[in-house]
């Protein structure tokens, strides 16, 4: 008796050929040619035909959560079938070494989950798939400066942030202004005439994060009625004023502004020759007067009753 195939024996015992065989690991069927063979006779052939087996992909887990940060992980798995490995993300690898599935995945600095679905392809089973979340990262919004004093004269600062969050900037003062520029917030304001400090509260706001603050205090100017002046011979009347404003002095070519407290701008002219402005519309209280040309500045504070 000879035989064809490792995986199987023939022997004779008595009026028997006992023929034993192992597993068929392997999906395709195999065949034996067990050759009997005599010196008087012609030789017959028994042949045997072994099924394949049955097809399997077994994952030890299909669906994995992990946190922001960067890592990997095994996912061991069993199967008698080739198969590639595809994925659909960017931020992550994955790849077959021995018999485990080796994923790679980036930090995720985005405050949004992310989701990646690993897809495991055969010409002879079924598609299986692979589902990692990966967390978004925790919102942040850090300024390196939430209280600034800056002196009454104008001028600029920049406040610098780090954040993962979009957010909008708002400020209660018309004296002042806050606009976003790359990694800083970017504040300019004008100069303050009056005698008393002032401030601004600039809001930092976010749907993802609670609303941070900026408060900007700007130093009053020199006390004193006159608060300061370039000009010579000139001056202003009545003071307290009601209605009717008068100006001495050679004010050609100047510009009149009119200050609230609050540093707003209520009233504006180009006085040229005109030395009398009419100011009955403006409330009762307490003014500053600014007359500026190209050389000279004369600032006054003005009382309206």
């Amino acid at each position: 008796i000879e035989n064809n195939a490792s995986w199987l024996t023939a022997l004779m015992e008595e009026n028997n050929i006992v023929i034993n065989y192992e597993e068929n690991i392997l999906t395709e069927e195999r065949i034996a040619i067990i050759s009997v063979n005599s010196d008087d006779i012609e030789t017959q052939t028994i042949t045997i035909i072994q099924s394949g087996a049955e097809v399997y992909l077994i994952l030890n887990s299909i669906n994995e959560n992990v946190t922001n940060e960067s890592g990997n992980l095994n996912i061991s798995f069993e199967s008698n079938v080739e198969f590639t490995i595809e994925n659909n993300a960017s931020w992550l690898t994955a790849l077959m070494e021995e018999n485990n599935i080796v994923i790679s995945y980036e930090e995720n600095i985005l405050t949004e989950e992310r989701i990646a679905i690993i897809s495991l392809n055969s010409d002879d089973i079924e598609t299986q798939t692979i589902t990692i979340i990966q967390s978004g990262a925790e919102v942040y919004l850090i300024l390196n400066s939430i209280n600034e004093n800056v002196t009454n004269e104008s001028g600029n600062l920049n406040i610098s942030f780090e954040s993962n969050v979009e957010f909008t900037i708002e400020n209660n003062a018309s004296w002042l202004s806050a606009l976003m520029e790359e990694n800083n917030i970017v504040i300019n304001y004008e100069e303050n005439i009056l005698t008393e400090e002032r401030i601004a509260i600039i809001s930092v706001n976010s749907d993802d994060i609670e609303t941070q603050t900026i408060t900007i205090i700007q130093s009053g100017s020199t006390s004193g009625n006159i608060i300061t002046s370039d000009y010579d011979n000139i001056f202003i009347y009545p003071n307290p004023i009601k209605n009717i404003l008068f100006i001495k002095g050679n004010i050609k070519n100047a510009n009149l502004k009119i200050y609230n407290l609050q540093g707003q701008l209520v009233l504006e002219k180009i006085l040229d020759d005109k030395k009398e402005i009419d100011i009955s519309k403006l409330e009762i209280g307490f003014y500053t007067v600014k007359i500026q040309n190209i050389n000279n500045v004369f600032i006054e504070k003005l009382i309206k009753k």
